[in-house]
């Protein structure tokens, strides 16, 4: 069993730092900043802040179940939380829990000028259960900083295999030219081990 889940650990370290680029279109990451006009010429700043907006709702825990995993999302932050293998157990007790993989919130998106994700509220239309029996299927949350930026992350999940698939997307919505420098964490956010 420990060489089963070793494997596995493997195999998604191997596609996650090794796997092919995939198309431009499909890109994990993507900087968009869109300016869109202003109405009347206005006296802000040359730059605006980019920081966290206030936590405006409570928590919510979005839960997709597949064949092969339960993969549990946090509106806070719009972090995977959990992801739990179906397939394999702790131990061979018959009802040892299931192997979950993530031990902490992941990924972490940080930007120039201090923002961090991790305490910033997102929104997203999914409801609290998905299941997906086969296909693929689109896992979006998002959040507008004071400074006008919106930050999408939007989260890929297949029914048939462990590969989930990662972008951000980052839009300017405010009259301010904004500079992103985005940054995500993966490795220090969430060891697949202790």
């Amino acid at each position: 069993l420990l060489a089963v889940v070793l494997s596995i650990v493997i195999m998604l370290g191997w596609y996650q730092f090794f796997a092919p680029t995939p198309p431009k279109q499909n890109a994990p990451t993507t900087k968009t900043i869109v300016q869109t006009p202003a109405a009347a010429p206005t006296t802000a700043p040359a730059t605006a802040s980019l920081t966290a907006p206030a936590p405006a709702v409570a928590d919510r825990k979005l839960t997709v179940e597949s064949p092969l995993y339960i993969a549990t999302f946090d509106t806070r932050g719009a972090n995977l939380v959990s992801l739990k293998l179906k397939r394999y157990k702790q131990t061979m007790d018959k009802n040892s829990p299931l192997v979950d993989v993530v031990k902490a919130p992941m990924p972490h998106v940080s930007l120039e000028g201090g923002f961090d994700d991790r305490a910033a509220q997102f929104t997203t239309a999914a409801p609290d259960k998905l299941n997906i029996a086969n296909g693929q299927t689109e896992l979006a949350f998002e959040t507008t900083l004071p400074s006008g930026l919106k930050l999408r992350k939007v989260f890929t999940l297949n029914a048939k295999d462990y590969l989930l698939g990662f972008k951000t997307e980052y839009v300017n919505v405010g009259a301010v030219p904004l500079k992103v420098n985005p940054q995500v964490a993966l490795a220090a956010s969430y060891p697949l081990d202790e």
